[in-house]
């Protein structure tokens, strides 16, 4: 999982440098287009844009930009392929929906003939601000769009992973909690399954706790709405304060 991590990591530190150049890629773009004899054609796949770079793009400085983003969306598919076949993943997908899902939108969104046109990032991403009106709703907003919405996917996957481990850790924090609560004789916390009725009254009443109660038979509500140990306490009280009284002389 650790390594899975370094790796996205690694991929955005990537796509940071990728979109400094965002200006230079969506020019490379509009001159393949030109070039291609398509001026006025949206970007729509990847597909597309190798088809430009075998016989429309002349330009060392195009070439370049063009092929930076075409190699960073093969390797995300190579390491889609990889989280697929980790242990930890095969384990997890026949019981994980949400996991599946995020695997079937990534295994999308890379591929090469898949229609990216309608693909739109969202705040806090701003690559589509960074366009016109008219380019980001008709050329170029689907193919800025995609290698942001492929690194938030994966972002998702990895949360569906590490939240099952987060799960069990915490069940095992809990049973050892417990175990070390039985071994030092410490009672249950309130309401717990574990502690009795006479540890959950003694708690609250240390000065009774040589009052029994017997076991699997719980206190019976009386006039003052409250259990028979309250009761007693508050008998125990007025007993005390009018002891304390001094006697009257007339």
């Amino acid at each position: 999982m650790d390594d899975l991590e370094r790796q996205l990591k690694r991929f955005q530190q990537r796509y940071k440098v990728f979109s400094q150049q965002q200006q230079t890629f969506t020019q490379a773009l509009d001159r393949a287009r030109t070039d291609a004899f398509q001026k006025t054609a949206v970007v729509r796949s990847i597909n597309q844009i190798l088809g430009w770079l075998d016989h429309a793009v002349h330009s060392a400085t195009d070439r370049r930009i063009l092929m930076l983003f075409v190699d960073m969306c093969r390797d995300l598919d190579r390491f889609r392929q990889q989280v697929e076949g980790h242990n930890m993943v095969r384990e997890q997908l026949d019981r994980n929906q949400g996991l599946r899902n995020s695997l079937a939108k990534w295994r999308t969104l890379c591929n090469i003939h898949n229609d990216c046109a309608n693909v739109r990032v969202t705040f806090p991403h701003g690559e589509v601000n960074h366009l016109s009106c008219d380019e980001a709703r008709n050329y170029f907003g689907g193919v800025v769009s995609l290698i942001p919405v492929i690194l938030d996917t994966i972002n998702e996957v990895m949360e569906h992973l590490s939240s099952p481990r987060l799960s069990s850790t915490q069940k095992s924090n809990t049973s050892q909690r417990l175990s070390s609560r039985q071994h030092s004789g410490r009672p249950a916390p309130l309401g717990h399954p574990n502690g009795t009725v006479e540890e959950r009254h003694t708690r609250f009443a240390p000065e009774v706790q040589q009052i029994p109660i017997l076991e699997g038979k719980a206190p019976q509500q009386s006039q003052y709405h409250g259990t028979e140990v309250e009761d007693l306490l508050k008998d125990m009280q007025q007993m005390k304060w009018a002891a304390s009284r001094k006697p009257w002389k007339p």
